[in-house]
């Protein structure tokens, strides 16, 4: 484990801003001119094993091909004594999770599509990147939610953390049969199947959208993950205007639209979803930079004073990770062509545990903030990032 002084190659770590399952975060400077940076630093466990040392170098390398505004940029990938780490820019801003715990209750809806269609503007980017043979790289990030959309200062959303990243190009990322990414987020064919293309980024940005279009987490109704799981693998999320009738009616068709469960009636690219988000954008003009920047600072200054509160470290890079595990509900097996089935395997590792999320007196930030009336929906108090092994042999019985 890092400590505060520590250097790592031209690097003197500050302060620790968060632990992963495979890595721990930290603040830094770069010596000689001073320049903030984030530190993320494999833990040394992996570092025996050769596939995790390739993935995390794979991470990097993916990261530093996607040079966009909208995308937090890895600058470089660097090993001392053993140490292997990553150089990230330095994001001077806040989580959007930041903004939906210390702020709960749904957004105007021009302040909330604007904040999609800079992380779909990013995304498009890099779902768009072509390899040197003019090959479409085919980029999935896996883990879009708002715990990776950080909004700086200066009123620009950046999509971080390419830790789960898949491109065709590459040969390393995750575990075969792991799925991972945050439940709440995840698509229908992902969880059961492991299957995920570009539409699967633009699922979980819909549902983030729906998130602060109606202040309820995606399938608010579910009391845990055994339940959440289950309702993602049989509903779908309900139009946004069903919960709040103030959403536009086109703005609903497009979260609609980006959140079916059927992967072929879903908007399929990013850059599909961006085009719906600037037409309405056009319609219904969202905050400038200026009145976003301002909006991020309020947002940090509340998260700072309810630190007992909040579960994301000072700056929001990255929250502690807890693990438990829990048992997967029983659930219908879908028969493959060969025969085969699928299904979830004996043990879900459920960690990322986040949002510490309680009642409290919001302050008035308008002009793009919704009055808030008392929140109908309870929130899913502990957020889940999880691991589902899949199981790959043998069948499962079904309950009679």
């Amino acid at each position: 484990m890092l400590s505060p002084g520590q250097r790592l190659g031209d690097y003197v770590c500050e302060k620790q801003l968060g632990a992963g399952a495979m890595s721990e975060v930290w603040r830094a400077t770069k010596n000689g001119t001073g320049q903030p940076v984030v530190i993320k630093r494999l833990h040394d466990h992996l570092t025996h094993d050769p596939r995790q040392i390739d993935r995390f170098v794979d991470e990097a390398e993916l990261a530093h091909r996607l040079v966009h505004p909208n995308l937090a940029r890895v600058q470089e990938v660097s090993n001392d004594a053993g140490i292997w780490f990553l150089v990230m820019d330095w994001v001077d801003g806040v989580e959007l999770r930041t903004g939906l715990v210390v702020e709960p209750g749904p957004m105007k809806p021009a302040l909330a599509a604007h904040i999609a269609a800079q992380a779909a503007a990013g995304i498009a980017y890099a779902q768009a990147r072509k390899d040197a043979k003019g090959r479409t790289l085919a980029f999935v990030h896996r883990d879009i939610a708002p715990d990776n959309l950080m909004i700086d200062v200066d009123g620009r959303v950046r999509v971080v953390d390419f830790g789960l990243a898949r491109v065709r190009d590459t040969g390393v990322t995750t575990q075969t049969g792991l799925r991972k990414g945050k439940l709440r987020y995840m698509s229908r064919e992902y969880l059961r199947d492991h299957a995920f293309d570009s539409s699967t980024d633009v699922y979980a940005l819909g549902a983030t959208l729906f998130e602060m279009l109606t202040g309820a987490r995606p399938f608010y109704e579910a009391s845990g993950p055994v339940d959440l799981m289950h309702v993602i693998l049989t509903s779908e999320l309900p139009r946004a205007s069903a919960l709040r009738p103030s959403v536009p009616k086109e703005l609903s068709d497009l979260v609609f639209d980006a959140t079916r469960a059927n992967p072929a009636a879903r908007t399929r690219t990013a850059a599909e979803l961006l085009d719906r988000l600037d037409r309405f954008g056009a319609k219904y003009p969202g905050p400038s930079a200026e009145q976003l920047g301002a909006l991020v600072k309020t947002w940090r200054r509340l998260a700072r004073s309810k630190k007992s509160r909040h579960a994301y470290g000072e700056h929001g890079q990255l929250e502690t990770t807890e693990a438990i595990e829990v048992a997967p509900p029983e659930l219908p097996l879908r028969r493959r062509k060969n025969g085969s089935t699928s299904g979830l395997g004996s043990s879900v590792i459920v960690a990322h545990q986040t949002d510490l999320t309680e009642e409290r007196t919001a302050p008035d930030l308008a002009p793009f903030q919704e009055d808030r009336p008392t929140q109908k929906f309870e929130p899913f108090a502990r957020e889940p990032k999880v691991i589902v092994e899949r199981q790959t042999t043998g069948r499962r019985k079904r309950r009679r």
